[in-house]
C-alpha cells in the first residue's frame, strides 16, 4: 500500500478522534470550570453555580453535536496545512466556550481570553513574525475600543462590554488588522440580521419575550471560524 496514502489515513484518522475529544471536551471542562470564572470580579458564584451536581451544558445531545462540528471543521482544515489546521481547531474550540459562557451567563471569562491570544502563537509561521500579531492586536483593540467609547457618548450607556474588547483584541492577534476588519464587520451584519429575524419573530409570535442583551461572542465566534477556514489567504495573495 502507498506510505502517503497510509499517512492520509492515519492524519485524517487522528483528526476524527481529536475533533470526538474537542466535543467531549467542550461539555465537560465547561461543565467543570471554576464557578468564580462564569461571575463578574465584584460578585459571587451562587449555590447552583457552584454545585457540580448541576449540569450547566448537557451532555445530550451537546456533545454529540459539537464532536460532529469539529469533525466537519477538522476534516476540512486538515487538507491545507497540520500546523495551522491544529492552531485554527484549538481557537475555535475555545471561541466555543466562550460563546456558551456569554449566552448562558453573560460573561467572557478572562482566563479563556488569555489562553486565546496564547494560541496566536500557533500562527507566526504564516506571518512576518511576532511584531505583525502584536500590531494586529493593537489595531483591534484601537477599532472596538473606539467603537465602544463612541457607543458610550452617544447612548450614555455601554454598547459593549470590556469582555468584547479584550475578546476582540485577542482575536486582533490572531487574524490580524484585515482579519480584524473583516471580523468585526461580519459580526454585526450578522448580528443585525439575527435582531432583524427575532423582532420579527416577535411581531409574529407575541408571547415570545425579546432579550434585552444580545450575546456578542457567538456572532464573532462564527465569522472568525467563516474568516479562519475560507479566507485566511486572501491577506497573503
Amino acid at each position: 500500500m502507498n506510505i502517503d496514502l497510509i499517512f492520509k489515513i492515519f492524519i485524517y484518522g487522528c483528526a476524527v478522534f481529536f475533533s470526538i475529544l474537542q466535543g467531549n471536551a467542550a461539555v465537560y471542562l465547561f461543565n467543570r470550570m471554576p464557578a468564580e470564572w462564569l461571575c463578574d470580579y465584584d460578585e459571587d458564584p451562587s449555590e447552583e453555580l457552584k454545585s457540580r451536581d448541576v449540569q450547566r451544558v448537557k451532555s445530550m445531545p451537546w456533545k454529540y453535536l459539537s464532536s460532529m462540528l469539529f469533525i466537519v471543521i477538522n476534516m476540512t482544515l486538515i487538507r491545507e496545512d497540520l500546523q495551522f489546521a491544529i492552531a485554527t481547531s484549538l481557537v475555535l474550540w475555545l471561541l466555543l466556550e466562550l460563546s456558551i459562557a456569554d449566552v448562558k451567563y453573560n460573561i467572557l471569562p478572562d482566563q479563556l481570553i488569555i489562553l486565546l491570544a496564547v494560541c496566536s502563537i500557533g500562527f507566526i509561521p504564516y506571518k512576518d513574525g511576532f511584531w505583525e500579531i502584536l500590531a494586529g492586536g493593537i489595531i483591534a483593540f484601537v477599532i472596538i475600543f473606539t467603537i465602544a467609547l463612541i457607543g458610550k457618548l452617544s447612548y450614555r450607556n455601554n454598547t459593549m462590554g470590556g469582555g468584547d474588547i479584550k475578546l476582540f483584541t485577542a482575536i486582533g492577534f490572531i487574524c490580524g488588522s484585515f482579519g480584524s476588519f473583516f471580523i468585526l464587520i461580519g459580526s454585526y451584519m450578522l448580528l443585525a440580521l439575527h435582531a432583524i429575524f427575532l423582532l420579527v419573530y416577535a411581531v409574529v409570535k407575541p408571547e415570545y419575550k425579546l432579550r434585552e442583551y444580545m450575546p456578542m461572542a457567538p456572532y464573532i465566534s462564527i465569522i472568525t471560524a467563516i474568516y479562519l477556514i475560507f479566507y485566511w489567504d486572501i491577506q497573503f495573495k
